[in-house]
């Protein structure tokens, strides 16, 4: 009887550790560039650059508000995120680095049309 109890132990928790492992794979920090459209305004283009923070599956996903960004390689460039986790930049062609200075997070990117950065953070894992 304890040897039936503790075999059917021991798959319970095989199983939750296999699940476990499964979820934490898919969890980490996502990096996605989009074109925004339109045309360039005098030849600047807009970089949009949203910060999200993952939490996990039961944190959630929220903005980052207040975060510096800096924008490099072609000058240097620096603002604030919004309270939606939102920065823009108005920036000529060329290649740059973003640098989100609270996360230690950078991205590279070239710009040669309107586009957003959407970076969501597993803050957990980092």
């Amino acid at each position: 009887m304890r040897k039936g109890l503790l075999l059917v132990a021991m798959a319970v928790v095989l199983l939750l550790t296999i699940g476990g492992v499964v979820v934490a794979s898919s969890y980490k920090t996502q990096v996605d560039v989009q074109p925004l459209g339109g045309s360039s305004n005098g030849g600047y283009y807009t970089l949009k650059v949203k910060v999200l923070i993952n939490y996990g599956y039961f944190g959630g996903t929220q903005p980052l508000g207040d975060a510096v960004v800096w924008v490099y390689g072609n000058g240097f460039h620096q603002n604030f995120t919004a309270p939606d986790g939102v920065a823009m930049f108005l920036l000529p062609a060329g290649n740059y680095t973003v640098f989100v200075t609270q996360l230690h997070y950078k991205i590279h990117v070239e710009v040669n049309q309107n586009e957003e950065i959407v970076l969501n953070y597993a803050y957990l894992v980092s």
